[in-house]
């Protein structure tokens, strides 16, 4: 009997870890990288992942530069040491310009206008392509307010 029931459990978790197994199996449908965005009035493809990136000219150190440079701390948020990360969403055209810029994840409403001033400022980038054409891209950056 304790030699049945053995072989029953067994038998079960064999099957519950092979199903969970299963479970972790993920696949990519083309259509499931891109969107239909509404672009300058017209609805067009926008890339979440392609075979090459939007880069900014000068590469991530150039971007990060032009970020700390041009951001200005609210005056107004000095007294209340109100500091986070803010993350910006924006697509990059397959012009290479930024477009579309909206909050993702915010920290203040001073602090949230302030970013987007600041990527709706960025120069363009150099589009990102998908089977060597130039395409639009989604893309994000985080964008760090700290009191010193």
């Amino acid at each position: 009997m304790k030699t049945k029931l053995f072989f029953s459990v067994m038998f079960l978790m064999l099957s519950i870890s092979v199903s969970a197994q299963e479970d972790f199996v993920i696949e990519i449908e083309e259509d499931s990288l891109q969107t239909k965005e509404k672009i300058e009035g017209d609805y067009v493809n926008v890339y979440r992942v392609v075979e090459k990136m939007p880069e900014f000219p000068g590469g991530i150190e150039a971007l990060r530069a032009f970020i700390t440079e041009n951001t200005n701390y609210p005056k107004k948020l000095n007294e209340c040491d109100i500091e986070g990360t803010v993350y910006v969403k924006f697509v990059v055209n397959k012009y290479g310009k930024v477009e579309q810029a909206q909050i993702a994840r915010g920290v203040d409403p001073l602090l949230d206008a302030e970013a987007l001033r600041i990527v709706k400022s960025l120069p363009d980038f150099i589009p990102g392509t998908q089977g060597g054409k130039p395409v639009n891209v989604w893309y994000s950056v985080p964008i760090r307010f700290k009191l010193n």
